[in-house]
This record gives structure tokens, sequence and C-alpha cells, in this order.
């Protein structure tokens, strides 16, 4: 089951990283609620997220209840609080 719930998570879910303070950043996916995680770096944060999806969309499938859907926004959004790093993408499709 957890394989199937990474395939799931692989998805295009839309997704911001926020870098909190000056030691890590934080990563929230929007269609996933209560699904956040952080990490040091932005590669780091966007590893554990992956890793965060995966293990959200397993609870879901263990307690037989809907895995949402992809949001059709298809955003990532990394910001910093001086704005020294900030890179938006947008992609279209539900991946």
């Amino acid at each position: 089951m957890y394989t199937e719930a990474q395939k799931l998570a692989a998805r295009n879910y839309s997704y911001s990283i926020v870098r909190s303070g000056y030691d890590y950043y934080v990563a929230t996916v929007f269609s996933l609620p209560g699904c956040k995680t952080d990490g040091k770096t932005i590669e780091a944060v966007k590893q554990n997220m992956e890793v965060a999806k995966a293990d959200y969309i397993y609870a879901l499938l263990s307690l037989a209840q809907p895995v949402p859907d992809v949001d059709s926004l298809g955003c990532h959004v990394i910001i910093t609080p001086d704005n020294s790093e900030c890179l938006t993408t947008k992609t279209f499709g539900n991946g």
C-alpha cells in the first residue's frame, strides 16, 4: 500500500516553501490539509515534502479515506522574508 501512496504523492500537487527566519524552510502542500514539513535548505525541504506527501496519503489509504485530487493550479512558490530567493513556477495539468 505504501508503494501506491508514493505513486499518488508523485503527482503535481501545488505547494509553497517559505523561509522561516534564517534557520530553515517550511513547505505546505495546498490540497493535503495539514501536510507540512521543513528542512535546512530548499532541496532538503523538497525531499522531505515527498516523504510527507507519501506518508499523508498512506494514512488516508490505511483509513479508507479518499485521496484529494491534484489541484488545477500546479503552482510551486518559494519565498524568503527578504525576497533574496523568490521563485514561482506554474505548470498546467493535473500531473
